[in-house]
């Protein structure tokens, strides 16, 4: 049950550090409300934290998630108070999505569950085990896999999808005739 709940707490990570670096391979607009090497920073947090949820502590990670979280919750009320509801590029381009206080919530709810389950993880052994695991790298590789087609796939299927109906119907009387 943990390590479901574990891995659904590294999908929206999962999903920004998937849609940053496709954002970067075809280069997309850059619409992160602070500058590049901020971007840069929190893509690269994320991905550490996430690492090490999967790979060498899962205590460790869940408490790093929580720090993380709660560091994006508080960074979105700081942006939301500078510069309102502005697109924030969480998840690419192929996604719009906005600022808002629903997220800077989100993120707080997502704080508080991973240090919750730190908390019931470490209280239980009172010792943080280090170790490395290769099956936590494949896991967390089939996750990123998983994100890219929730982040890049699913948008641009949908996208194809209206583009066909829109092109056909221009030719729908040709061919029922």
């Amino acid at each position: 049950m943990y390590d479901l709940t574990a891995m659904l707490l590294t999908l929206p990570m999962l999903f920004s550090i998937v849609s940053y670096i496709w954002s970067k391979i075809f280069r997309d607009p850059h619409h992160f409300p602070g500058n590049s090497h901020m971007h840069l920073l929190l893509i690269v947090m994320q991905f550490i934290s996430v690492t090490i949820l999967f790979t060498i502590s899962s205590a460790m990670g869940l408490l790093s998630l929580s720090i993380l979280y709660l560091t994006q919750g508080i960074g979105v009320i700081y942006y939301l108070q500078r510069n309102g509801r502005v697109v924030c590029g969480c998840f690419g381009s192929q996604i719009a999505s906005k600022l808002s206080y629903r997220l800077a919530t989100g993120n707080g709810i997502l704080a508080g569950l991973s240090l919750w389950m730190f908390m019931h993880r470490w209280l239980q052994t009172r010792e943080l085990q280090f170790s490395l695991s290769l099956e936590g790298l494949m896991m967390e590789l089939l996750c990123m896999i998983f994100a890219l087609v929730c982040v890049v796939g699913v948008p641009d299927a949908i996208y194809a999808i209206r583009a066909y109906r829109a092109i056909a119907a221009t030719y729908y009387e040709k061919i029922t005739k």
